[in-house]
């Protein structure tokens, strides 16, 4: 799994601005587009060949839509729209995990290897020791879930029925699924723009000035970024990592999740010199919920992931008021940081 998109085209879509130009694209944009196929029946386009033989050989058959692809009426692409109309652009993903994941089951000759995987994947939705239950079982929540149950139960019924399958699409088995799925995923970071932001950071033969045009440039399209892909603006899919699932959580890691390839190949890598038998730790909360207060940080955990957080920071912080500041989640456009970039700035910028 590669970007199909330029930098360019990627924040464009993500922050539904057709107007941004990136300067210094052709030095620090690294998409080869040479390599790009496609499915000759649907025209699903591809990174590359072997991304599309796998694809063909685990789900694709059936899967593939054929023409019906660009048909809106389509009971696939219906379900993608309602999911799309709950949820920011790149976690679409999510629902369409669930699609791929009742194709495999339907295309794979032996699924039992697959079952036999997704056990190792924690799917509770309550955890009764500690009396936390996932934010999904929450009223608000309901006729949404229900909705998208239902048009999965159609699609499923008519194209890739397997009895195996049948008891995830009960009211109880889809939440379930749901809860893999938000429990265990991983957003995976192939977004051509952050890399592009990496590779014009390091431009060695800027002026101080251009230079600090660039920063102001940059951040401002994050700060636009954050109304329209909100978390999810560098990850560009999501996907399921078995040994990455098994590695517990703290608020003060000694490890981080990398795709440093820029495709789904995913590492961990050491934030500090790890001590042998010493227990790798990574956040399960971005940067921005990071840095929030304990009670939030807290509160985030439970809902999602269903435990009380014990890690060394929580501990440290355990005096901190349980209220959550208004500063936790406001809003970058709320300062305008960047009101100090005139037109004419902008406009040098994207030239």
């Amino acid at each position: 799994m590669r970007p199909l998109e330029s930098a360019q085209e990627n924040i464009r879509r993500l922050a539904e601005d057709s107007t941004i130009n990136l300067p210094y694209l052709k030095q620090c944009c690294t998409i080869n587009r040479s390599s790009h196929c496609a499915c000759v029946n649907c025209g699903i386009e591809y990174c590359c060949d072997e991304c599309r033989c796998q694809a063909y050989h685990l789900y694709h058959q059936i899967l593939c839509l054929g023409e019906d692809r660009q048909n809106p009426n389509h009971p696939i692409n219906l379900l993608i729209d309602v999911w799309r109309q709950m949820h920011f652009p790149p976690e679409t993903t999510t629902i369409y995990l669930i699609i791929k994941l009742l194709a495999m089951m339907k295309q794979m000759p032996n699924n039992e290897e697959l079952v036999k995987k997704l056990s190792n994947f924690e799917c509770a939705l309550v955890n009764e020791n500690e009396q936390i239950s996932h934010k999904i079982l929450k009223e608000k929540f309901f006729n949404e879930l229900e909705s998208l149950r239902e048009m999965t139960l159609e699609i499923f019924k008519s194209n890739f029925y397997v009895a195996e399958c049948e008891p995830w699409l009960s009211k109880e088995g889809f939440c379930q699924l749901f809860a893999l799925f938000g429990r265990n995923s991983q957003g995976i970071g192939t977004s051509p723009f952050s890399v592009y932001v990496d590779n014009v950071s390091s431009l060695n033969t800027l002026t101080k000035m251009e230079k600090k045009k660039l920063d102001k440039f940059i951040d401002k399209l994050y700060s636009k970024l954050e109304k329209t892909a909100g978390n999810f603006l560098n990850s560009e899919g999501s996907g399921i990592y078995e040994y990455q699932s098994m590695i517990n959580h703290s608020c003060r890691p000694n490890a981080e999740i990398s795709f440093r390839n820029n495709n789904f190949e995913l590492s961990i890598v050491a934030l500090e010199d790890l001590q042998p038998g010493q227990e790798i730790l990574i956040s399960y909360l971005d940067e921005c919920e990071l840095n929030s207060s304990r009670h939030t940080r807290q509160k985030l955990l439970r809902e999602n992931y269903l435990f009380n957080c014990q890690c060394e920071r929580c501990l440290a912080e355990i005096d901190q008021p349980d209220v959550t500041s208004d500063e936790d989640f406001e809003e970058l456009d709320d300062d305008d940081e960047y009101e100090d970039i005139d037109d004419d700035e902008d406009q040098d910028m994207e030239n």
